[in-house]
């Protein structure tokens, strides 16, 4: 009867190293110093190691880990808390610790060290004991509207559609500039075409004064300009005449130039459209080149091009 007693007495007496109490990591104080932190990580970091030596390693986890948090630059704590954390069957804080000090040790000053936490990495992934993290669930199908046919692939294919489909958005770059290029180039050829008006009429007017088939044998027209229209005086016909040369030259090649580039445009859109739309659309929305030549004008020539839609 008394050994139940005894027996009692003698459990409640023994220390209770296991049920000792370690405060929970914290940052460290703001008001400690770099000399005052490292100390104090010294201290801490003896602590562990003779908890460490008596296999207490959940204590020495804690007191490691805040060690690490005082010289964070430390790495080779993270190798301490994660050694200590796997001791214990932590395989989520081992593998965080030790992950990161795979990541950021020197690995010529702890190549042991690193190859011994790669391999402990491995081991907590062939065991699979870490927390599985939680996958974001995917997001629900949207119920089709009543508006929407769930059946049709494309406009018109899927049952009670219309059979209208909408309109392609072709790109009509291609198109719009070759039409300004045509329509500019046709303003430079009537350019031109003004500008040859102008030379001839000036050049007539400029071979008439300097004909001498008159009863005195000289040219007509007075060459001072005293007794003419200056419309008509000799040097504003010969520059009406340089004015109207340069206009020609410049109007009929640059306005060709630009016919020629704008029809190009128009039929490499023509071209595409023709690919996209198949060999049942070429006839209808083709664009063809029928006719280009000079043409005659009054007073004057030109070019002109004949294009079927």
């Amino acid at each position: 009867m008394l050994r139940v007693p005894v027996a009692l007495l003698l459990t409640v007496s023994m220390p209770g190293v296991a049920l000792a109490q370690y405060p929970l990591v914290t940052a460290p104080a703001d008001e400690l110093s770099d000399d005052e932190k490292i100390e104090k990580a010294k201290g801490l970091y003896i602590e562990a190691e003779r908890l460490a030596d008596e296999d207490n390693w959940e204590a020495a986890v804690v007191l490691y880990e805040q060690a690490y948090y005082l010289v964070p630059g430390k790495h080779g704590f993270a190798h301490k808390v994660g050694i200590a954390a796997w001791k214990v069957d932590n395989c989520d804080k081992a593998y965080d610790y030790l992950t990161h000090f795979v990541e950021y040790g020197e690995a010529d000053k702890y190549p042991e060290k690193i190859t011994e936490a790669q391999g402990i990495l491995e081991e907590i992934e062939a065991k699979g004991c870490r927390t599985p993290e939680e996958e974001e669930p995917e997001p629900e199908a949207e119920a089709p509207t009543d508006v929407e046919n769930p059946f049709a692939t494309e406009a018109g294919d899927g049952p009670g559609d219309s059979g209208k489909k909408p309109k392609e958005k072709g790109d009509k770059g291609l198109l719009i500039g070759g039409a300004v290029m045509i329509t500019l180039g046709l303003a430079g050829v009537g350019a031109g075409a003004a500008g040859s008006a102008i030379a001839v009429g000036a050049g007539k007017s400029l071979d008439q004064l300097a004909s001498t088939s008159t009863n005195t044998g000289y040219p007509v027209g007075d060459y001072a300009c005293r007794n003419v229209d200056a419309s008509d005086c000799p040097v504003t016909l010969e520059s009406r005449l340089a004015t109207g040369k340069v206009l020609t030259y410049a109007g009929f090649i640059g306005g060709g130039v630009l016919v020629a580039a704008g029809i190009a445009l128009i039929a490499i859109h023509a071209k595409k459209n023709k690919a996209k739309a198949g060999a049942s659309a070429k006839a209808k929305n083709g664009v063809e080149l029928t006719a280009i030549g000079p043409t005659l004008l009054p007073g004057g020539g030109g070019a002109a091009a004949a294009i079927r839609f």
